[in-house]
């Protein structure tokens, strides 16, 4: 099970309430395009790793990493090295192109979500 904050949110529980609304989700990013989902939980050929959401509007993909803890700057250099690997991915073909998009998605303890 992924971690929890103080208010017992997951970032699976999260993440599952995005994916039901994509609609809601654009607008939290401020995407204008309809958001297509790719890949939850996209594991990594670099190991254990996974991306929380993967997604393509119009011809970007969206990249994004959810976080109920505490604010870490590990949380950056996470979000860049997925974002590395997807560019590699992309130079192999194994990903279709398009600029990536990174966004880190953070559940504040009041429960509401900010950009962060």
């Amino acid at each position: 099970m992924k971690t929890k904050n103080d208010n017992n949110i997951s970032e699976s529980q999260v993440e599952d309430s995005l994916v039901a609304n994509l609609s809601f989700l654009a607008k939290i990013l401020k995407i204008p395009t309809e958001l297509k989902l790719i890949a939850r939980q996209l594991r990594l050929k670099s190991g254990d790793e996974r991306i929380d959401l993967l997604l393509t509007s119009g011809k970007n993909l969206c990249l994004i990493e959810i976080k109920v803890v505490p604010f870490s700057e590990d949380w950056l250099k996470q979000i860049i090295s997925y974002r590395d690997e997807l560019i590699r991915l992309q130079n192999t073909g194994e990903l279709i192109s398009g600029e990536i998009l990174c966004f880190l998605l953070g559940a504040c303890p009041s429960n509401s979500l900010r950009l962060a």
